[in-house]
């Protein structure tokens, strides 16, 4: 249905929810060109790994929008859209059922997508030659290329993500998720990521 042809209320619902990931998108964006330009690297492994940190070059997106922002704009949305509604209605009518239906399906939707797609991404992974530089926090894991055996790459996927398969498990386990550099053409790959895989192959037969 056309978003015309909704009541005002629905349709300045659905108006809300889009600018949001509007945001989010042209937020990553922007951060995409500011952090992972070729001459910005990884500050806390400069303090760890010395000269080699200047050899460094950061692979992911920054997730602190995803993490830290977006949440609050999710959850604290669904919240205001709730009190708005108690506080709007007539005092002794019962409120209709899809003012309950709502808020709760779009509160278990966000927890999921969440869960499923941004809370398991690293917060940085840096390239640093023969390995990976992954960091959650501040702790930080080493992955060899060769310590790799396979590699998902999704562009279809709201934010994109790679996921990296290991032999051994490291430090966050047996798969490490990140979200790799944003571009401006959509579902386009990022040709960072596309070496990235020739190098771990390479690494493999090696």
């Amino acid at each position: 249905m056309h978003i015309s042809n909704l009541c005002p209320r629905r349709r300045g619902f659905h108006i809300k929810v889009s600018l949001i990931f509007i945001f989010e998108i042209a937020w990553l964006k922007i951060e995409n060109q500011m952090l992972i330009g070729q001459g910005r690297y990884n500050k806390l492994s400069k303090s760890t790994l010395g000269p080699l940190a200047l050899i460094m070059k950061r692979i992911s997106s920054s997730t602190f929008f995803l993490k830290r922002i977006f949440p609050v704009i999710w959850f604290g949305f669904l919240a205001f859209f709730v009190i708005t509604a108690f506080l709007g209605h007539p005092s002794g009518n019962t409120l209709p059922l899809p003012f309950f239906i709502v808020p709760i399906v779009m509160g278990v939707f966000g927890y999921l997508f969440l869960k499923k797609l941004v809370f398991d991404l690293a917060d940085e992974v840096s390239d640093a030659g023969d390995f990976l530089v992954v960091r959650f926090g501040k702790v930080e894991d080493h992955i060899a290329l060769a310590n790799i055996i396979n590699v998902s790459y999704s562009v279809m996927t709201n934010p994109p993500r790679v996921t990296l398969t290991l032999r051994q498990s490291g430090r966050f386990g047996k798969e490490v998720s990140f979200s790799p550099p944003i571009s401006w053409v959509p579902f386009s790959k990022s040709p960072i990521i596309i070496e990235l895989i020739e190098r771990i192959d390479a690494a493999r037969m090696g």
